[in-house]
Protein backbone atom coordinates (compact mmCIF):
# COMPACT_ATOMS: atom_id res chain seq x y z
CA UNK A 1 0.00 0.00 0.00
CA UNK A 2 2.82 2.41 0.84
CA UNK A 3 4.48 1.86 -2.56
CA UNK A 4 1.22 2.67 -4.33
CA UNK A 5 0.83 5.83 -2.27
CA UNK A 6 4.37 6.92 -3.06
CA UNK A 7 3.88 6.21 -6.78
CA UNK A 8 0.70 8.28 -6.76
CA UNK A 9 2.53 11.16 -5.03
CA UNK A 10 5.39 10.94 -7.55
CA UNK A 11 2.92 11.08 -10.44
CA UNK A 12 1.22 14.13 -8.93
CA UNK A 13 4.57 15.83 -8.45
CA UNK A 14 5.55 15.12 -12.06
CA UNK A 15 2.31 16.70 -13.22
CA UNK A 16 3.27 19.80 -11.24
CA UNK A 17 6.59 19.88 -13.04
CA UNK A 18 8.73 18.56 -10.19
CA UNK A 19 10.13 15.17 -9.33
CA UNK A 20 10.31 16.15 -5.68
CA UNK A 21 9.43 13.75 -2.92
CA UNK A 22 9.02 14.73 0.71
CA UNK A 23 12.25 16.33 1.96
CA UNK A 24 13.75 16.56 -1.51
CA UNK A 25 14.49 20.23 -1.50
CA UNK A 26 18.06 21.19 -2.48
CA UNK A 27 19.23 21.08 1.14
CA UNK A 28 18.23 17.39 1.31
CA UNK A 29 19.49 16.46 -2.15
CA UNK A 30 22.41 14.02 -2.20
CA UNK A 31 23.27 15.01 -5.78
CA UNK A 32 24.81 18.33 -4.72
CA UNK A 33 27.43 16.71 -2.50
CA UNK A 34 27.81 13.26 -4.07
CA UNK A 35 27.63 13.88 -7.81
CA UNK A 36 28.35 17.58 -8.23
CA UNK A 37 30.89 17.86 -5.39
CA UNK A 38 29.22 21.08 -4.19
CA UNK A 39 28.30 21.97 -0.62
CA UNK A 40 24.92 23.27 0.48
CA UNK A 41 26.67 26.47 1.56
CA UNK A 42 28.11 27.03 -1.96
CA UNK A 43 24.65 26.54 -3.46
CA UNK A 44 23.07 29.03 -1.02
CA UNK A 45 25.78 31.61 -1.75
CA UNK A 46 25.12 31.24 -5.48
CA UNK A 47 21.35 31.57 -4.98
CA UNK A 48 21.84 34.87 -3.13
CA UNK A 49 23.52 36.30 -6.23
CA UNK A 50 20.49 35.70 -8.47
CA UNK A 51 19.12 39.23 -8.44
CA UNK A 52 17.00 40.57 -11.26
CA UNK A 53 17.67 43.83 -13.07
CA UNK A 54 15.40 46.46 -14.61
CA UNK A 55 15.27 44.58 -17.92
CA UNK A 56 13.48 41.68 -16.19
CA UNK A 57 9.74 42.14 -15.81
CA UNK A 58 7.39 40.28 -13.47
CA UNK A 59 9.64 37.39 -12.46
CA UNK A 60 9.21 35.68 -9.10
CA UNK A 61 12.35 36.11 -7.01
CA UNK A 62 11.60 32.85 -5.17
CA UNK A 63 11.07 30.43 -8.07
CA UNK A 64 12.31 32.54 -11.02
CA UNK A 65 9.14 31.84 -13.03
CA UNK A 66 7.77 34.77 -15.09
CA UNK A 67 4.21 35.76 -14.28
CA UNK A 68 3.08 36.32 -17.92
CA UNK A 69 -0.41 37.68 -17.17
CA UNK A 70 -0.98 34.98 -14.52
CA UNK A 71 -0.67 32.25 -17.18
CA UNK A 72 2.46 30.66 -15.66
CA UNK A 73 2.59 32.07 -12.16
CA UNK A 74 -0.21 33.38 -9.96
CA UNK A 75 -0.21 37.07 -9.08
CA UNK A 76 2.65 37.93 -6.76
CA UNK A 77 1.72 38.70 -3.18
CA UNK A 78 3.77 40.37 -0.47
CA UNK A 79 4.85 38.32 2.50
CA UNK A 80 3.21 39.21 5.76
CA UNK A 81 5.55 40.80 8.26
CA UNK A 82 7.61 38.07 9.85
CA UNK A 83 5.94 35.49 7.62
CA UNK A 84 7.29 33.32 4.89
CA UNK A 85 6.45 33.65 1.26
CA UNK A 86 5.21 30.45 -0.28
CA UNK A 87 5.67 29.65 -3.91
CA UNK A 88 4.46 26.38 -5.42
CA UNK A 89 7.30 26.42 -7.98
CA UNK A 90 10.20 27.02 -5.58
CA UNK A 91 13.34 24.92 -6.00
CA UNK A 92 12.82 23.79 -9.58
CA UNK A 93 14.34 26.25 -12.07
CA UNK A 94 17.43 27.53 -10.22
CA UNK A 95 18.59 24.10 -8.95
CA UNK A 96 18.37 22.70 -12.48
CA UNK A 97 20.45 25.61 -13.83
CA UNK A 98 23.01 25.08 -11.07
CA UNK A 99 23.19 21.38 -11.92
CA UNK A 100 23.59 22.11 -15.65
CA UNK A 101 26.61 24.29 -14.85
CA UNK A 102 28.22 21.56 -12.73
CA UNK A 103 27.53 18.69 -15.16
CA UNK A 104 30.26 19.05 -17.80
CA UNK A 105 28.29 17.39 -20.61
CA UNK A 106 25.15 19.47 -20.07
CA UNK A 107 27.25 22.59 -19.57
CA UNK A 108 29.09 22.13 -22.90
CA UNK A 109 25.83 21.54 -24.78
CA UNK A 110 24.19 24.58 -23.15
CA UNK A 111 27.18 26.80 -23.93
CA UNK A 112 26.98 25.69 -27.57
CA UNK A 113 23.21 26.25 -27.70
CA UNK A 114 23.40 29.76 -26.24
CA UNK A 115 26.75 30.64 -27.85
CA UNK A 116 28.43 31.51 -24.55
CA UNK A 117 31.46 30.37 -22.59
CA UNK A 118 31.00 30.35 -18.82
CA UNK A 119 34.44 28.87 -18.26
CA UNK A 120 35.14 27.82 -14.70
CA UNK A 121 33.58 30.89 -13.12
CA UNK A 122 30.27 30.41 -11.36
CA UNK A 123 30.08 34.21 -11.20
CA UNK A 124 30.29 34.45 -15.01
CA UNK A 125 27.48 31.89 -15.27
CA UNK A 126 25.32 33.80 -12.77
CA UNK A 127 25.96 37.08 -14.61
CA UNK A 128 24.81 35.48 -17.87
CA UNK A 129 21.68 34.11 -16.18
CA UNK A 130 20.78 37.61 -14.94
CA UNK A 131 22.15 39.41 -18.02
CA UNK A 132 20.53 41.08 -20.99
CA UNK A 133 17.81 39.09 -22.64
CA UNK A 134 17.62 37.58 -26.05
CA UNK A 135 14.72 38.67 -28.22
CA UNK A 136 11.32 37.40 -26.98
CA UNK A 137 12.79 36.17 -23.72
CA UNK A 138 11.82 36.68 -20.08
CA UNK A 139 15.17 35.64 -18.64
CA UNK A 140 18.24 33.64 -19.60
CA UNK A 141 17.57 31.45 -16.57
CA UNK A 142 14.13 30.49 -17.88
CA UNK A 143 15.54 29.99 -21.40
CA UNK A 144 18.18 27.62 -20.02
CA UNK A 145 15.55 25.72 -18.04
CA UNK A 146 13.26 25.38 -21.08
CA UNK A 147 16.17 24.24 -23.27
CA UNK A 148 17.05 21.59 -20.70
CA UNK A 149 13.47 20.34 -20.41
CA UNK A 150 13.16 20.11 -24.21
CA UNK A 151 16.51 18.53 -25.04
CA UNK A 152 18.31 17.09 -22.03
CA UNK A 153 15.65 15.59 -19.80
CA UNK A 154 15.39 11.81 -19.83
Amino acid sequence: MEAASQAKKLKANRELGTLALDKHTPNYCNTLQNKLQVTWSEYKDWMKQLQYCKHHVNICYICHMPQINNDLHPTFTKAKKGGETHCVYADIIAPIAFTIYHDMGSKRRAEAQFEVNWGSSLTTFMQWLMGMLREKSYSNLVDLFLWYMETERL
